[in-house]
C-alpha cells in the first residue's frame, strides 16, 4: 500500500512489514519488558462493618472532587488494596524471602 503526497516529487511509503522468526532458546533476547503476569480477575466477596462502607463512600466521593469522575466503590477497593500491601515494608521483606 502507498499513497501519494501532494507535494510534486515527493512520495511517503506506509507498506510496513513486520517479521518474527523463531530463535533457539539460548537465542533470546532478554526484553526490557517481562511476561505480563496473570490477570484473570478472582472474584471475592466480602463483609464490612457500616461504619467502613461510609467510609469507602465518602473516600470515593473525595476520589471524585480530587479527579474529576465517579468511581464506584467497587473499583476503587482493589486499588487501595494494592496500595496498602505494596507501602507495607514488613510484609514487602516477608514476600522477599520466599
Amino acid at each position: 500500500m502507498s499513497n501519494q503526497c501532494s507535494f510534486p516529487d515527493a512520495s511517503i511509503s506506509t507498506d510496513t512489514r513486520i517479521s518474527f522468526s523463531r530463535r533457539g532458546e539460548d537465542d533470546i533476547a532478554e526484553l526490557k519488558l517481562r511476561k505480563l503476569p496473570e490477570r484473570t480477575p478472582v472474584k471475592m466477596t466480602i463483609q464490612i462493618l457500616p461504619d467502613l462502607a461510609e467510609a469507602l463512600q465518602e473516600y470515593a466521593a473525595a476520589h471524585e472532587v480530587s479527579y474529576g469522575s465517579a468511581e464506584p466503590v467497587v473499583d476503587l477497593v482493589p486499588a487501595m488494596l494494592a496500595s496498602f500491601l505494596e507501602s507495607d515494608r514488613e510484609f514487602q521483606k516477608t514476600r522477599r524471602q520466599k
